[in-house]
C-alpha cells in the first residue's frame, strides 16, 4: 500500500515536473521573441530620430537661405 502511493506520487511528481519545465522554456521563448520585438523597436526609433534631425538641420539651413534673400 506505501509503495503504491509512493509509486503514484512519484508519477504526480514527474508529470508536475515536466509540465513546469515545458512552462518555464514556453516564458524563455516569450522573452526572446519580446527582445527581438524591442530591438526592432529601438532601430525604428534609431531611424526616426536620425530623420527628424536631417529635417531640423533642412529646415535651419532653408532658413538662414530666407535670411540671407531678405
Amino acid at each position: 500500500m506505501m509503495i503504491k502511493t509512493l509509486n503514484e506520487l512519484g508519477i504526480r511528481m514527474d508529470y508536475h515536473s515536466k509540465k513546469f519545465n515545458k512552462e518555464v522554456e514556453n516564458i524563455k521563448k516569450s522573452q526572446t521573441e519580446l527582445k527581438n520585438a524591442i530591438t526592432e523597436i529601438k532601430g525604428t526609433l534609431e531611424i526616426i530620430n536620425s530623420r527628424l534631425g536631417d529635417t531640423e538641420e533642412n529646415i535651419n539651413e532653408s532658413e538662414d537661405r530666407i535670411l540671407k534673400i531678405t
